[in-house]
């Protein structure tokens, strides 16, 4: 059978900091919820448990893994559905101008966890608690400045727990990439615009684009949670499938 040419789909993402399994009980109830339909799906999960990838019915979990001494539910996940061709999404390891692993959250550390579909590299992050935001700075500054990720990728969509607001990530960013002669692509933030982190009354889950030509993204909604300390974010991009 002749295979078929890609079609433009719309694919739905999420970002959502899960505090625990997100296999199992309401959790899994919540991620079957974003991940049923007829459109593609992927779930970026931050402190998702230890040991979780794999298949789970129409899906599939790729993970990071844990490189510090603390709380070992901080590993990040992505889970895709079956709309996606799976054959085609690869896992990656990130790795900076040094050839060292990128690691998010300091002495609690953790691997982003990637994957790549053609042209296009999507990312879960968890960063540091902390106001410096140093393992951010240092993963945009890598995706964006180093060639290797720019000859690789066309768009970069992180989706993350980054423990800062919008506006301290986006001060951070306009820095690195508005040196063309530097920096490889136009970046943006797509956010809800309201708390993410409940009882704390912070956003700090959200998204960040990375293009080699600017578009304008689709906002970001709030997906309220029962599950979770944060309320998860969707937004939605169109993609060659």
């Amino acid at each position: 059978m002749a295979q078929q040419p890609p079609t433009l789909k719309a694919v739905n993402l999420y970002t959502w900091n899960t505090q625990g399994n997100f296999t199992t009980g309401p959790k899994g109830q919540e991620l079957s919820q974003m991940v049923s339909g007829d459109d593609p799906a992927l779930v970026f999960i931050q402190e998702g448990g230890v040991n979780l990838e794999g298949q789970y019915n129409d899906c599939i979990a790729v993970a990071g893994y844990a490189v510090g001494a603390f709380n070992e539910r901080c590993t990040n996940y992505i889970v895709f559905n079956s709309k996606w061709p799976m054959g085609s999404m690869q896992p990656v390891v990130l790795v900076n101008g040094s050839g060292m692993a990128l690691i998010g959250g300091g002495i609690a550390g953790r691997t982003p966890a990637a994957l790549e579909l053609g042209r296009t590299l999507f990312v879960s992050w968890h960063s540091l608690s902390s106001p410096n935001n140093l393992d951010t700075s240092d993963l945009i500054r890598t995706l964006t400045r180093t060639p290797y990720y720019s000859e690789k990728y066309d768009l970069i969509v992180i989706g993350g727990d980054f423990n800062a607001t919008p506006a301290d990530i986006e001060s951070m960013i306009v820095r690195m990439v508005t040196d063309r002669a530097q920096s490889y692509f136009f970046a943006s933030i797509v956010r809800c615009g309201q708390p993410t982190l409940k009882y704390w009354d912070k956003e700090v889950d959200f998204f960040i684009y990375l293009r080699k030509e600017y578009e304008q993204e689709v906002p970001a909604v709030l997906r309220q949670t029962q599950a979770s300390d944060h309320d998860a974010v969707q937004t939605q991009m169109a993609m060659m499938l």
